[in-house]
């Protein structure tokens, strides 16, 4: 019931970002998105759609970060890169640690 009502909902809806995009916030600082509205997250205080992000420069982090859609993309944070294969693998790579 929740999967596939999700999906359909998700099909019409239009993101600023999406997995794996570089963001700067107006402070200077990068983020790379985990994940986004297109994968299904949301803020369960509100069930607005949300993305997952974490410190694009912190090879050892292990925090991550969930926002609103709507504060995302509000202008507070802009695109600023793609990264490259070696930066997705690092995220792999930093689950994969959690999991152990």
């Amino acid at each position: 019931m929740g999967s596939s009502s999700m999906s359909r909902g998700r099909m019409n809806m239009s993101d600023k970002f999406v997995r794996h995009d570089v963001v700067m916030h107006k402070s200077g600082t990068e983020y790379v998105i985990i994940l986004g509205p297109q994968d299904g997250v949301r803020l369960e205080s509100s069930s607005e759609y949300a993305y997952m992000y974490q410190g694009f420069w912190e090879s050892q982090g292990t925090e991550f970060w969930v926002r609103g859609k709507s504060e995302m993309e509000d202008g507070r944070f802009t695109i600023s890169g793609r990264p490259s294969g070696a930066a997705f693998g690092r995220l792999c790579l930093t689950r994969s640690r959690d999991d152990e």
